[in-house]
């Protein structure tokens, strides 16, 4: 582990911290391997993020891991694919299975899955080395449809499309409880929890905007079937909104007690469906992923009919 302390700005030529970091090592270092190889960053002794702002006579702290501890590399990951042109890849990521690398998941990820079986697109030194293609992700313990693209171009344009939410997604989560209504909708502000940094929380004032459409499809009087359509795409979105219900998502790790009926169950959360255009002025898709086995076997347990979930 390198690490440099202390490093001064002396001038207002690198506005950005990065561009200064990278200033500092007379541009041996690019952008992309900076964010692959940092591990801390701090201004002035507090954190801070690789676009953050500097000024003349800030301090700036941040350490290196060795550039080989970190590369990432093509594995056989297993997961199915839904669609693929000479474009786009739709997978259906399966739960368990992390996006892309971060610390304690380097070499197991969708990421280093790509690598392995369409290494020809994600070779280019255009892409960011940790998210190649990488459009939207799903938390680690949420199954479902995940789109990915195999150009820089596709890529910006599908950013674009999730940006101005041109799409439309499905989500079905078993939950605890019934909820009052049958249907309606969820606001709330969404900002990170500052006593759990692995945890997001619903805030009054501080924090992002975010709202959710659901619809109870089938009950037992105990749990739940849900759909659940966001039409915000805030981190445990969906996960946070299921507990604002007073019915969070069946054995979901931070935002649930451990069930006493089912306590081994797995987060019961699936991105089943979504709809958007794939191409610009092209017509909108719809690509769909089958309900997993874990959530269609605890369908069967509780008294659901697993059809009712075929839109």
């Amino acid at each position: 582990m390198e690490s440099i302390k202390y490093s001064h700005i002396t001038n207002n030529d690198f506005p950005r911290v990065d561009y200064a970091i990278i200033n500092y090592f007379n541009q041996k270092i690019s952008r992309a391997q900076l964010k692959q190889r940092i591990q801390k960053l701090s201004i002035n002794q507090k954190p801070a993020k690789l676009s953050h702002s500097v000024k003349q006579g800030d301090k700036i702290q941040f350490y290196l891991c060795d550039e080989s501890d970190h590369r990432i590399l093509p594995a056989p990951i297993i997961f199915s694919t839904i669609w693929e042109n000479e474009n786009i890849i739709v997978i259906n990521k399966p739960q368990g299975l992390v996006v892309h690398p971060a610390a304690g998941h380097w070499q197991d990820t969708v990421v280093n899955g790509l690598l392995w079986r369409w290494y020809e697109h994600f070779k280019n030194k255009d892409w960011d080395v940790l998210r190649p293609g990488i459009v939207h992700r799903l938390d680690a313990d949420t199954s479902g449809v995940l789109i990915i693209a195999k150009d820089t171009h596709t890529h910006a344009f599908l950013v674009d499309v999730f940006k101005r939410r041109v799409l439309q997604k499905i989500y079905f989560a078993i939950v605890k409880g019934v909820p009052r209504t049958q249907e309606g909708e969820i606001q709330s502000k969404i900002r990170r929890d500052p006593l759990h940094r692995k945890r997001f929380s619903v805030a009054i004032t501080a924090g992002r905007e975010a709202l959710t459409r659901y619809q109870v499809l089938a009950d037992n009087g105990q749990y739940s079937l849900v759909k659940f359509k966001p039409l915000t795409g805030r981190t445990h979105q969906i996960r946070l909104h299921a507990k604002l219900l007073g019915t969070p998502v069946l054995g979901d790790p931070l935002y649930a007690r451990k069930d006493l009926q089912y306590p081994h169950a797995t987060m019961q959360l699936h991105a089943y469906s979504l709809f958007c255009p794939i191409r610009q002025g092209g017509k909108k898709h719809r690509f769909i992923a089958e309900l997993p086995i874990h959530m269609k076997d605890l369908l069967s347990l509780i008294g659901i009919d697993e059809e009712i979930c075929v839109q």
